[in-house]
C-alpha cells in the first residue's frame, strides 16, 4: 500500500513538473526576445539625401525560425533606440522589418536592440 502512495505522488510530481516546465515556456516564448545587430542580415539604414539624418531601418532577422512581433523605440536624452522584438514565427508573420524613423533636430544618436549598438551619430554619420 505504501508503495503505491509512493508512487501515485511520484506522478503527481511528476505531472506538476511537466506542466510547469510548459508554462514557463509559454511564459519566454509568449514574452519574446529583442534582435540584435549581429543577428540582423540584410541591414540598410536609409538617409535624407538633403539632411544626412537617418528615415528609416529595415533588415532581416537572422535567427532560425524567429519572425519580427513588434519594433518600438525608446528616447533616452538626444538618442533613439531601435528595438525589434522577435519570436517564434506565426501564420503571416516574417522575418523581415522596415521601419520608418522620424529624428528630431534634438537627437544626436542612433543605436539598435539591448546592447545599444550605435548605428548613426550626427557628429560621425552612418557608423554601421
Amino acid at each position: 500500500m505504501a508503495q503505491a502512495v509512493s508512487k501515485s505522488r511520484m506522478a503527481i510530481f511528476a505531472t506538476a513538473l511537466l506542466v510547469s516546465g510548459f508554462l514557463g515556456l509559454w511564459c519566454f516564448v509568449a514574452r519574446g526576445e529583442v534582435l540584435e545587430y549581429d543577428n540582423v542580415f540584410q541591414y540598410k539604414l536609409d538617409l535624407n539625401e538633403t539632411t544626412k539624418v537617418p528615415e528609416k531601418i529595415s533588415g532581416l532577422c537572422g535567427r532560425s525560425m524567429y519572425c519580427v512581433q513588434e519594433i518600438t523605440t525608446k528616447t533616452n536624452k538626444a538618442t533613439v533606440v531601435v528595438l525589434v522584438k522577435i519570436g517564434f514565427c506565426k501564420e503571416g508573420q516574417t522575418g523581415n522589418f522596415s521601419y520608418p524613423l522620424k529624428l528630431g533636430d534634438d537627437i544626436q544618436e542612433l543605436r539598435f536592440g539591448k546592447k545599444e549598438t550605435l548605428l548613426w551619430s550626427r557628429s560621425r554619420g552612418v557608423v554601421k
